[in-house]
């Protein structure tokens, strides 16, 4: 599957140059100039993509602070092997929609919109995060034709907490909005198992407390901690205290 879509993302990405590439550079205070507005409060990092030669141009080096990898890792395939299997249909039909926008637009309008969306991505210790994704053009020709892109990728983790994915075109200078003009479930969420107190303890695992930690913090004893850590692992039938935080995590329960 994921071969199969990355060859499909490859068409859309074409079709928006025209098959056209960059010809002209840019300087650093371009990319900061056009990036203003693209972020959102939180832990992110950016990155200036050629949609014709699928090349990676820029990634911000705050992507191992992110997702634990090195900026010069950052290729599209390594990138798109890097999305949760289940969102990957959603991007696909997001980017299929956004394809058929930005040829509805003129010239112009088309550098006036950004595109935003959220998904996973695959952490360097095998997680996934959900990240909310915003793009628009950083260079466009005068037909219209998308020839780089710049992309910030906001960690949304302690957000989110379903797995629908919304498509919206956020206008600037003074261009009006579609929000959430297309949805997309990527997964079923599974039941959350767990007991209020058995995820205030779940939450501070994944902070990595130890039980007399936890203990002091809820005013329990280390014994009932260590028997909640226990029932959890039964519920999830997970190996391991790490595989347990990652189960709930990739589930959206803490």
């Amino acid at each position: 599957m994921k071969s199969e879509a990355f060859d499909i993302a490859i068409q859309l990405w074409r079709d928006t140059t025209q098959n056209k590439s960059a010809q002209t550079d840019y300087s650093e205070s371009e990319l900061i100039h056009q990036k203003i507005g693209l972020f959102d409060v939180g832990n992110f990092f950016y990155s200036v993509f050629s949609p014709n030669t699928l090349e990676v141009e820029f990634c911000s080096p705050s992507i191992f602070n992110c997702l634990g990898y090195e900026p010069h890792e950052m290729n599209v395939r390594f990138f798109w092997s890097c999305i949760h299997p289940e969102d990957l249909k959603g991007i696909l039909e997001f980017e299929k929609e956004k394809d058929l926008f930005y040829k509805s637009l003129s010239p112009d309008k088309t550098r006036k919109y950004k595109i935003r969306y959220s998904f996973r991505l695959k952490t360097a210790n095998g997680s996934f995060t959900h990240f909310l994704y915003q793009s628009m053009p950083f260079e466009i020709d005068e037909k219209g034709a998308v020839l780089r892109v710049i992309a910030a990728f906001t960690d949304i983790q302690h957000l989110k907490k379903d797995y629908k994915m919304n498509l919206s075109y956020i206008g600037v200078e003074g261009e009006p909005d579609f929000l959430n003009i297309k949805e997309y479930l990527s997964v079923k969420t599974e039941v959350n198992p767990f007991s209020l107190r058995e995820l205030e303890v779940l939450r501070l695992i994944s902070s990595q407390f130890s039980n007399i930690e936890i203990a002091d913090q809820l005013n329990i004893s280390s014994i009932t901690v260590s028997n909640h850590r226990k029932k959890m692992l039964l519920k999830t039938k997970a190996g391991n205290t790490l595989s347990l935080v990652l189960q709930a995590r990739d589930n959206g329960w803490i």
